[in-house]
């Protein structure tokens, strides 16, 4: 994994990260000492595409069993395959890794969450909006759920070096109104190191440029302060933690990028992690089997990482989709768009090891339209226990405005580990 100034150019000089970087590269360096105590740090991350859940946790016995069989004579996962986390379900076979996290008691998940009634929709564009504005049903928002959390939060400190990252060179719509704030981070497998001198005297360019105390000029002058902070940081020397290797790929180098800067201390409050391609309605069992491999992979050494140096308990890490599949196979050894998918929550001794949420069935009767996963947990609830919760933000009416929110009690009120399957 290699990262470098010119990354972080890529995404910090086009006018994104701003505000938040407008400091000193003294000021900077004197908070990365400091001893203020970072916030809770929530990781996002977005399945982009609409993974299919009953993929991820397939039932493993019982009415659910037989039903899935049935809708499912060729993409079954059998119960002697699957990898059992109680009640009658289980992972998919490439998820070692998180059934690894279930077992040390740093992984929930929930059965079914999806969109309310009247703003159920099977285009990814609208699905992906209303969940990441936080107003289902509403396109019109002009801020995003995580941009009404930092704006409320009141446990965040008054500057930060790197208040917000996201992978890739977009920030997602969850931080729309906030743009200003966000650090993006480009791609780091396509990069390949090039001359130091080159890149400095285009600094000291724009420095001469751009000197002025214009809006512009403090922008520039904040991007380049941070091109500097940065490059002192030698990123293209990670050592994880605890001895894991990331997953090659870009997936892997964005957890791998997100978890360094959270352990240099400036400030990362939330980080958004995208990772694309479930969009499976043909050929599901290979390409999804490679994919979930991936993402299993990469989230136990990401929370591995941080456990090891000492982040374990300060982070907590939100998986979630923009809707599942169908609950019956297609002609294409695929599926097509559904509704209820499964979210997975992991951290430290806080996450309880359970399945939160209610399985609806897989009966003719049970599934929306008769074909989907019925959603029965609505996703604001979870994002909910997040932001109040671990994130100690009480201002929920705000987060989710309109929401009529009931804690599901995802996490335990004090750090105690629970034991054994529920």
């Amino acid at each position: 994994m290699k990262l470098s100034r010119r990354v972080f150019l890529s995404g910090l000089g086009a006018g994104i990260g701003a505000a938040k970087l407008n400091l000193t590269l003294a000021d900077m360096a004197a908070y990365k000492g400091s001893s203020l105590e970072p916030p809770p740090i929530l990781v996002n991350v977005f399945l982009r595409g609409g993974m299919d859940g009953l993929s991820f946790m397939p039932p493993r016995e019982g009415d659910n069993y037989t039903h899935y069989e049935t809708l499912r004579p060729d993409l079954r996962i059998t119960p002697d395959d699957s990898l059992n986390v109680g009640g009658g379900f289980g992972l998919h076979p490439e998820c070692d890794g998180l059934r690894r996290l279930w077992g040390t008691g740093n992984l929930g998940l929930v059965h079914a969450v999806g969109h309310p009634e009247g703003a159920r929709s099977r285009s990814h564009f609208d699905s992906m909006q209303y969940i990441e504005l936080g107003t289902p049903g509403d396109l019109n928002t002009d801020t995003g759920w995580l941009t009404r959390h930092l704006q409320t939060a009141p446990n965040l400190p008054g500057v930060s070096v790197l208040e917000t990252l996201v992978s890739g060179g977009t920030p997602p719509t969850s931080l729309l109104g906030r743009l200003n704030n966000v650090a993006t981070i480009g791609s780091t497998s396509s990069f390949h190191p090039n001359s130091g001198t080159f890149e400095d005297t285009h600094l000291l360019a724009l420095e001469q440029l751009y000197s002025g105390a214009g809006t512009l000029d403090q922008a520039v002058g904040a991007t380049v302060d941070a091109v500097q902070l940065i490059s002192s940081l030698d990123l293209s020397n990670y050592t994880p933690g605890g001895g894991v290797v990331y997953p090659n790929g870009s997936f892997g180098d964005d957890l791998a990028t997100v978890a360094q800067l959270i352990r240099e201390d400036l400030g990362v409050a939330i980080a958004t992690v995208d990772f694309g391609g479930w969009d499976d309605h043909t050929s599901l069992a290979g390409n999804f089997s490679n994919r979930v491999r991936t993402l299993s992979d990469g989230l136990e050494a990401f929370y591995k990482d941080l456990r090891a140096t000492g982040y374990g308990e300060k982070v907590i890490v939100v998986v979630q989709t923009e809707f599942g599949r169908r609950a019956r196979e297609n002609a294409d050894n695929g599926v097509d768009h559904g509704s209820g998918a499964p979210m997975a929550i992991i951290g430290g001794a806080r996450v309880k090891r359970r399945r939160h949420g209610t399985f609806p069935g897989l009966s003719g009767s049970d599934l929306l339209d008769g074909q989907d996963v019925f959603p029965t947990t609505d996703y604001r609830r979870v994002l909910s226990d997040v932001v109040s919760d671990m994130l100690g933000n009480p201002n929920v009416d705000i987060v989710f405005p309109g929401f009529d929110y009931t804690p599901m009690g995802i996490f335990w009120p004090d750090q105690i580990f629970e034991s054994g399957f529920d």
